[in-house]
């Protein structure tokens, strides 16, 4: 059940994030000042959306730590020891 959480929110995060911007009253050649005060249904739907797409994050991303837990762990120390042996692209 929480695999399909997880890839619930991965799917409906960025759909959200996406209309969210598509109903931005200030995305348009009209920026200027009070945009928002001439549109404020679209302002609340707009700040709804955005709020509930950083929301849907949170499980999406827990539920790809519990994914790649093991393989993760694995994959960080074969990558962390040529960084503490200083086997980097940055040279000073």
């Amino acid at each position: 059940m929480w695999r399909k959480v997880a890839a619930a929110s991965l799917v409906l995060a960025p759909v959200a994030l996406a209309v969210s911007t598509g109903i931005d009253p200030a995305l348009g050649d009209d920026q200027g000042y009070g945009i928002y005060r001439r549109h404020p249904e679209a302002t609340q739907w707009h700040s709804l959306l955005l709020h509930w797409a950083w929301v849907l994050c949170v499980p999406g991303f827990l539920g790809l730590l519990a994914l790649v837990r093991r393989r993760g762990a694995v994959l960080a120390g074969v990558a962390g020891w040529p960084r503490c042996w200083g086997w980097s692209r940055s040279r000073r």
